[in-house]
């Protein structure tokens, strides 16, 4: 199994907020509410750069995808922007081999864990016929097929309101997604579901 230093990186990944006043951070220790220039250099400074063949779209022009490697595996970034202009959302998506795929989940947990305490939301299940067992030997079979759900959430403070979160999953196409959003995501998801909506 590859070596890595989770605890290291997570310095790098995102820390809590020193006040309680200040907004969250995601990755690379961006702020939410940055401009996309800031995050943008922020991006540069972990190693990453902007993925150009990312599929835009004009109704959130600010939205940005960067492309590099973090802690060893191929990792794809994107920061989502609020009407505003401040980041709110973030995903990092780890395009992890299928066969390293759960130890770098469990590994990523643990140190989540260990790092912001017990997760709310902590679920590695899995379905007919895999329940009971059938799942060992055979977890990424059931995953791809829909059949294994892996899931960690911790909920925190952001600019000193509830509503935080940060999540850890496990794909169907068997990538790692760690996921950071701000208290004030929800408010802007509603809105991009509305202009998404037909008239």
């Amino acid at each position: 199994m590859k070596q890595f230093s989770i605890v290291i990186a997570i310095t790098i990944l995102g820390c809590a907020s020193a006040r309680a006043e200040q907004r969250a951070t995601a990755f690379g220790n961006v702020q939410f509410g940055e401009s996309p220039a800031a995050v943008a250099e922020a991006m540069v400074a972990v190693g990453l750069r902007p993925y150009e063949k990312a599929k835009a779209d004009d109704r959130f022009a600010l939205d940005q995808t960067f492309l590099g490697t973090v802690l060893g595996e191929k990792a794809l970034v994107m920061t989502l922007f609020s009407e505003r202009g401040g980041l709110e959302k973030m995903i990092v998506s780890f395009v992890t081999d299928d066969g390293s795929c759960l130890s770098f989940y469990r590994e990523f947990r643990r140190q989540l864990k260990a790092r912001y305490g017990s997760a709310s939301v902590d679920v590695e299940q899995y379905d007919s016929p895999y329940q009971d067992g059938g799942h060992v030997g055979y977890e990424q079979i059931a995953i791809k097929n829909g059949k294994g759900h892996l899931n960690a959430v911790w909920q925190r403070q952001d600019g000193g309101v509830e509503g935080g979160r940060i999540s850890l999953s496990v794909e169907e196409n068997l990538t790692v997604y760690l996921t950071y959003e701000s208290a004030a995501w929800s408010a802007e998801s509603d809105r991009r579901r509305t202009l998404n909506s037909p008239e």
